[in-house]
């Protein structure tokens, strides 16, 4: 292994845990406005004004969207590994 293989994969270990860094940050950011989302489930939505409606679809859009992301920045490090 040379030293240039060696210093790309440092990089990727590092673009990776950067990547982890953030989905941990987006996750926690996100988490607390999911807890509305199980609240309009339960009620049928008949209590919750449309800025709650939005915030909470919003929040499990990030939720889902986030760990996606991070999944594809890992794909195409292995990749660029190969």
């Amino acid at each position: 292994m040379t030293s240039s293989d060696v210093a790309s994969w440092w990089r990727a270990l590092l673009v990776a845990g950067g990547a982890f860094a953030l989905l941990l940050a987006v996750v926690a950011l996100a988490a607390p406005g999911g807890a509305p989302l199980g609240e309009l489930l339960r009620t049928g939505g008949t209590t919750a004004s449309y800025d709650a409606l939005l915030v909470a679809l919003a929040s499990a859009a990030v939720l889902v969207a986030a760990p996606w992301c991070w999944l594809l920045v890992v794909l195409v490090l292995v990749d660029a590994l190969r």
